[in-house]
């Protein structure tokens, strides 16, 4: 909703809600040593969002503005039905039996409160020598602030219910067979504190993000165009526990101050051609579920929270060519080099002869440096158009990893362990990234068309404490199709259509190592058919299609 009170004055509402459903039932089998597992798992998720926000424009005077926007957000989770039913057999065995039940109660809300305020003033002259020295625009400066709370509720409870005849090694002599007909008289027991939400899982978080800066904005003749500013950001975090245990890390409250200066230098070769060099100093914030030390179970490994993490600052500079021979085209060419402290990985950490603590958790690593250059490309003949962009990115970060070794001198204990640096790429970070869009437009008709193609290159997908063994993500690339079709001249209704992932392109995760499950290239285990690296995991997603009608009021 828009509303304006004169040319001078207007104000806007904006809200938006948005609900799902997920109801899920999966069967999948697993296989490991002797045993044989069947798991049987039902699940229920409801979640919701909701967005509201006031936004204001008011000229106080001929050089003075204002804007100021408040906003509203809220988002809920609740899963009223998680359970999971386990059984095992001897390998190849069709007779199973239970080994364990498992049921989960999940729900959280979260709510944002946001208040932003800028007030912008315009310095002109008629004086012909200040008009000369600072251009038409005459010089701009800017004041505002922020405040931005926000909170998050968290509840989490689980049973997991013993069976009284647990599966043990070998093939299983004894035990509740895992038949239709006895279900109903399935015998087990329920740990004490089994359900409560006395847990690491159960916990609050507050957090508030207050900032205040200037800016100021003038040209030097026609050719140069100065800006730069200060943002100062203050950040409080505080999260509470609720576990019934002495642990320094129960409780936590989080506090620091950054200074975040910007500076930015534009020189105009001609209308269609300019350079820009700029300079800024940027963060990222951990966010609450990074910080507070839960502990969930997950798919495949355990994830675990980390309140000693720090938040990362970086020093960014930039140098970039533009040229815009049209309106619709644009060639843009750039580099640049970023400076970050303590970036944030998501790291695999345990102990080698017992995988099973192993556990996921962000970390802080270090200084990492990250550079490389970009262009995008955008050009149109008559009603076809290309649009292409690629990036090259060089990063890298030492860190101290674990190396287990063979020492033949020792014959009492010959294998051993030391800790050595391993300067590799961040996390996340693929060294080439391209896209490729071939565009159809034809407004006499009304009709888009749009085909475009996604590569990117191998990247480090999680973050090993063991030298050599990260899990690496390999290289893909995903082609999807968009189209629009204009129905009728006279009527603002359209068809529009996409389907997305074509190439059903797969996600493959390896340890860059030699295979020693297929040594000899016999490929006995399943997937893994290369002797040069270990496949950890492999997702296929198929082909997703949408189809819809769109009408304009």
């Amino acid at each position: 909703l828009d509303y304006a009170f004169n040319n001078k004055n207007k104000i806007s509402f904006y809200t938006v809600a948005t609900g799902l459903e997920q109801i899920r039932e999966r069967h999948f089998t697993d296989s490991t040593g002797s045993k044989f597992g069947l798991h049987d798992e039902t699940k229920v998720v409801k979640e919701n969002i909701y967005h509201s926000a006031f936004h204001g424009d008011d000229s106080l005077t001929h050089n003075l503005k204002l804007d100021w926007s408040a906003a509203y957000s809220m988002a809920g989770s609740n899963t009223p039905d998680w359970g999971e039913l386990v059984s095992d057999g001897a390998n190849g065995s069709t007779n199973q039996y239970w080994n364990s039940f498992t049921r989960r109660w999940l729900s959280s809300s979260d709510q944002d409160f946001s208040e932003y305020l800028n007030l912008t003033y315009q310095l002109h002259l008629t004086s012909v020598s200040f008009n000369k020295l600072f251009g038409k625009d005459g010089i701009e400066l800017k004041f505002g602030g922020m405040n931005r709370d926000k909170s998050r509720d968290n509840q989490y409870s689980e049973y997991d219910m013993n069976l009284t005849y647990p599966y043990v090694a070998g093939p299983p002599t004894s035990g509740q067979p895992a038949t239709a007909t006895n279900i109903s008289g399935l015998q087990y027991t329920v740990p004490v504190g089994s359900g409560s939400l006395d847990n690491s899982n159960t916990y609050s978080f507050q957090e508030n993000v207050s900032a205040i800066y200037g800016r100021g904005k003038f040209s030097l003749g026609d050719k140069v165009q100065l800006l730069g500013g200060l943002r100062i950001e203050s950040t409080s975090q505080a999260y509470q526990i609720n576990e019934s245990n002495s642990e320094a890390w129960q409780n936590g409250i989080i506090r620091y101050y950054d200074l975040l200066p910007s500076y930015q230098l534009k020189y105009t070769i001609n209308q269609k051609q300019a350079i820009r060099a700029s300079y800024f100093r940027s963060i990222t914030r951990p966010g609450y579920y990074q910080l507070v030390p839960y502990y969930i179970t997950g798919e495949y490994y355990n994830e675990q929270g980390n309140p000693f993490l720090h938040h990362s600052q970086a020093d960014n500079y930039d140098l970039r060519y533009e040229f815009f021979p049209r309106p619709s085209e644009q060639l843009l060419v750039g580099v640049f080099y970023k400076n970050i402290f303590d970036p944030i990985e998501i790291a695999f950490e345990g102990k080698a002869d017992k995988p099973s603590t192993a556990v996921l958790t962000p970390e802080n690593f270090g200084t990492a440096t990250n550079y490389g250059f970009e262009f995008v490309y955008v050009k149109y003949i008559g009603h076809f158009g290309v649009s292409a962009n690629y990036t090259y990115t060089q990063s890298q970060i030492t860190t101290t990893k674990e190396l287990f070794y063979y020492d033949p001198a020792n014959i009492s204990e010959p294998n051993q362990t030391k800790l050595v640096n391993q300067t590799r790429p961040l996390q996340g970070q693929a060294a080439n990234i391209a896209n490729l869009s071939l565009i159809y437009k034809n407004p006499n008709i009304g009709l888009d068309i749009l085909i475009s193609a996604v590569y990117t290159g191998k990247l480090i997908s999680t973050v090993s404490q063991y030298y050599d063994l990260d899990w690496w993500q390999m290289p893909m690339t995903r082609l999807d199709f968009s189209f629009e079709k204009r129905i009728g001249k006279k009527v603002n209704l359209s068809l529009y259509g996409k389907v997305n992932n074509l190439l059903n392109t797969a996600l493959l995760i390896r340890i860059m190592q030699p295979n020693i499950l297929n040594a000899n290239g016999s490929y006995t285990y399943p997937e893994q058919t290369t002797t040069n690296s270990l496949l950890v995991e492999k997702e296929l997603y198929g082909q997703s299609y949408l189809l819809g009608m769109r009408y304009k009021f």
